[in-house]
């Protein structure tokens, strides 16, 4: 539930229900909004999951409350199909036309030995056929960390990819980023043009301590200081007994970059230490708007313990506030991130 301060008192604004099944995948997520003329819960929006016998996210499918006539409306529909491994190989997004679903956007997976995704190919629906939109490629390291993504574009007239930028990313020994670089590709020059740039500190037990962010400026030929953070660690000694990750049995770390434009990455970890733990579970990673609007699923499956890492390509939201929701156990997480565009 989300309320905010007015005039001395908590005022109820938006709350959440969310249902699970008997292996606690998530099945239903009603948000509702507060009316304070009836002093009510009034029905906005509806999520509602489908899954296949492994527990992968089939079908998920958005309904709005018509206030006029009291019904639940269609909107959109996701429907996924996956591989032997359970990888997502392959989403189908549909959105609801008075009486009939129509196609609106495919998008198709490929993943290395390693299971890591490698390609993501969108396609957009046009009348009768599919239609090349954009293409997103990744490059990891021996250590599977991502070293460098590139998005490409469709061009419909000379029926070919056009590169328009790619992320370069850096780490250390122990994993941790310690920078990207941002490049937007000149297509008549055919070189790489600086954009941007950021660099990242840690101390000895892997906390981020500082974060630097530059553009670059054409004219000056150089890096220019946008944004700084400094942090410090400050040991918590008033709490006798805290609480690890094992013990709750999963971790969501902080997006980096943020704040970002247009793809972050998001780490969580599940704990293998917990008995109860040691075998797969359904994990659901969710981004949400500043409305608490659910706007994209990232994972919705069974995963086994393990560190696993997502990459959230935003550029089809709006500049805004973002938060990501990870609910494992019938338990959540939820972090803060901004995009920026």
């Amino acid at each position: 539930m989300n309320q905010e301060w007015n005039s001395g008192t908590w005022v109820n604004y938006f709350l959440y229900t969310t249902s699970y099944n008997e292996n606690n995948n998530i099945t239903q997520d009603l948000l509702q909004v507060w009316n304070e003329d009836s002093s009510i819960w009034e029905n906005y929006s509806l999520y509602l999951y489908e899954y296949d016998e492994n527990g992968n996210n089939i079908n998920y499918l958005k309904q709005d409350w018509d206030f006029n006539s009291s019904i639940w409306v269609n909107v959109w529909l996701h429907t996924g199909q996956y591989d032997s491994s359970n990888l997502l190989v392959e989403d189908l997004l549909q959105n609801w036309n008075i009486n009939n679903w129509e196609n609106a956007n495919q998008t198709k997976y490929v993943y290395d030995e390693n299971e890591n995704q490698i390609e993501q190919l969108i396609k957009i629906w046009n009348a009768s056929d599919w239609m090349n939109s954009s293409r997103h490629k990744y490059v990891y390291d021996d250590k599977n960390n991502n070293t460098e993504y590139y998005y490409e574009y469709w061009d419909e007239d000379n029926s070919l990819w056009i590169t328009w930028y790619r992320d370069i990313y850096t780490y250390d020994e122990a994993n941790n980023q310690t920078g990207y670089l941002s490049e937007d590709w000149d297509n008549g020059n055919s070189v790489w043009i600086n954009y941007e740039q950021a660099f990242f500190t840690y101390d000895e037990q892997g906390f981020i301590l500082t974060e630097l962010y530059q553009n670059w400026n054409e004219d000056l030929s150089q890096w220019v200081n946008s944004t700084q953070y400094n942090y410090t660690i400050t040991p918590i000694t008033d709490v006798q007994q805290s609480i690890s990750a094992s013990e709750i049995g999963f971790e969501l770390k902080q997006n980096y970059p943020n704040p970002f434009n247009p793809t972050t990455i998001i780490n969580y970890s599940i704990s293998a230490n917990d008995e109860n733990l040691t075998s797969a579970k359904n994990v659901n990673l969710s981004i949400f708007d500043f409305l608490g609007r659910q706007v994209i699923t990232l994972v919705n499956k069974q995963q086994n313990p393990g560190n696993y890492e997502i990459v959230f390509d935003a550029s089809q939201f709006s500049t805004g506030i973002y938060f990501y929701k990870l609910d494992f156990d019938q338990k959540s997480i939820v972090k803060k991130m901004i995009l920026i565009k």
